[in-house]
């Protein structure tokens, strides 16, 4: 009786082991799907700053996204974040200044003739790289379809 009963025991805990390892690799599964979202918001939360949008997709190109800035900046206008003014400059719409994921830096520079021009740069903001960052992985496959098919029009 006594037998039986330490049968059960070490069954019940041989369960709880195999339940509780089960666990364990779907924990670390998880931990590892999120590694490059991890890594990518550490970078940004350090930095703090505004990037350009050039930037962005080096930094997503590094996270395995097949893209680049022109195609990026293809993205950003399919989806209504920035538009194409004439003469061949992206700026950011109203609807991504006001979400605060776009802003749009304006400068003045002086020529040595002393011709004053005003350049406009579109910028990602600190939480506009997460928020593309977040939108681009999950629809990075297109990108790479994207590439794919390149390479074979060529």
């Amino acid at each position: 009786m006594m037998n039986e009963n330490h049968i059960d025991i070490a069954i019940k805990a041989l369960e709880d082991l195999k339940t509780e390892q089960a666990l364990r690799r779907v924990a670390e599964a998880q931990l590892d799907a999120q590694k490059n979202k991890v890594l990518f918001a550490d970078a940004v939360s350090a930095s703090g700053e505004c990037i350009l949008v050039r930037e962005l997709a080096v930094m997503l190109k590094q996270c395995g996204v097949e893209i680049g800035q022109d195609r990026l900046f293809d993205w950003l206008r399919g989806n209504g974040y920035v538009y194409r003014q004439p003469g061949g400059r992206n700026l950011p719409t109203q609807h991504s200044v006001e979400l605060g994921v776009l802003e749009l830096k304006k400068q003045a520079i002086v020529n040595a003739y002393g011709k004053v021009s005003i350049t406009c740069t579109t910028k990602v903001t600190p939480k506009g790289q997460i928020y593309f960052f977040e939108k681009v992985m999950s629809d990075k496959d297109r990108f790479h379809e994207a590439k794919a098919a390149k390479k074979k029009a060529k």
